[in-house]
């Protein structure tokens, strides 16, 4: 698999810090950004300079790519609150097909996982990690079931298997740009 993610720059780091609301901020790449330029989703880095981890922040792959856009983050958070995301697991389970396409997204996700752990870091993946790679999108490890509906519409984003994220994006009703800008207010 050839996955190609933009450098992020110093205003860019800037921008992801005052989206998500912290310093605390690792990102590996940017997958996705919107159309005034801002990163919308990035990828976020396993490792950091961390010696009691050896290097190695786990939470970054059971999720891999974060969604930073605060006009997405809280659209999606509202079809969260109105519990779309066991009405989207009701549906695709309740459905052979959705739900044999959704297992080809986790398992896209899985090397992408793999992927991003072996580039960034440089070593192939230690046994002491292995059983968070061998779970669903965002750590799952039932798969019949969502954890986040912002994960998988950002995983949508470069897997059209995704079928939660393709009902996420027509939920939002594909506007997936705001209309002012609102990350100049990072500057």
């Amino acid at each position: 698999m050839n996955y190609i993610f933009d450098t992020y720059s110093c205003a860019d780091l800037e921008v992801i810090k005052w989206q998500l609301k912290s310093n605390e901020v690792f990102p590996g790449g940017i997958v996705e950004r919107c159309d005034f330029g801002f990163p919308r989703i990035i990828l976020l880095s396993p490792g950091d300079n961390s010696v009691t981890s050896g290097g190695f922040r786990g939470e970054s792959i059971s999720n891999v790519i974060w969604l930073t856009c605060p006009y997405l983050n809280e659209r999606i958070h509202a079809l969260e609150s109105d519990r779309n995301i066991s009405r989207i697991a009701d549906f695709i389970n309740q459905d052979n097909h959705l739900y044999s396409v959704m297992q080809n997204a986790h398992a896209h996700f899985y090397f992408l996982r793999k992927f991003v752990y072996e580039e960034l870091l440089s070593v192939p993946i230690s046994d002491r990690w292995n059983e968070l790679f061998m779970t669903g999108i965002g750590g799952i490890r039932q798969t019949a079931f969502i954890k986040c509906l912002h994960l998988h519409f950002s995983h949508f984003r470069m897997c059209r298997y995704n079928i939660v994220g393709l009902i996420t994006f027509y939920l939002l009703h594909q506007k997936i740009n705001c209309d002012e800008g609102m990350c100049n207010n990072a500057k």
